[in-house]
């Protein structure tokens, strides 16, 4: 199973460095990315990609489990932008999900690989949102009920 390390090469083979000086005079690198408007992996066919390699690593193992490939397109209208995203998600058991995304624009192809670690962290931040934002509408409910003279722990008349 990859790693972080595995995204950082990745994004790394996709960037050209270059040493250049900065105002104090110490040289500095610098990451500079060059979009061509096409998927990096049919600039040379011999070249396997990372997302290529950790797809295929996965495919077919007896403890590996994915959905289907799942596509959003979202449109900007006004502007006239438009990006399409496909995610597929693959679970290994010991290992975690592994989430695999391609996003297509006018910019090009992008494909990412998101190991199990930054999945698990995606889901836990989304987790306490949603935790959070419960919280705070049962308060507000709470609150207009009190307001409309509801009172809490009362015993009942009866």
């Amino acid at each position: 199973m990859g790693s972080g390390f595995d995204v950082i090469a990745s994004l790394k083979s996709m960037a050209h460095r270059i040493d250049a000086p900065s105002v104090d005079g110490n040289h500095r690198s610098l990451i500079i990315r060059i979009t061509k408007g096409e998927d990096e992996s049919m600039d040379n066919d011999n070249v396997v990609q990372h997302f290529d390699r950790m797809t295929g690593s996965l495919e077919d193992l007896p403890d590996v489990i994915r959905t289907r490939p799942s596509t959003k397109t979202i449109s900007q209208p006004l502007v006239g932008h438009s990006h399409t995203f496909i995610v597929q998600t693959y679970r290994q058991k010991e290992e975690g999900d592994t989430i695999f995304l391609q996003v297509i624009s006018a910019e090009g192809t992008h494909r990412l690989v998101l190991p199990a670690m930054v999945a698990d962290t995606i889901a836990r931040q989304r987790d306490s949102l949603t935790k959070r934002s419960r919280s705070k509408a049962q308060k507000a409910k709470m609150e207009k009920a009190m307001e409309d003279g509801f009172v809490p722990f009362a015993k009942k008349q009866g």
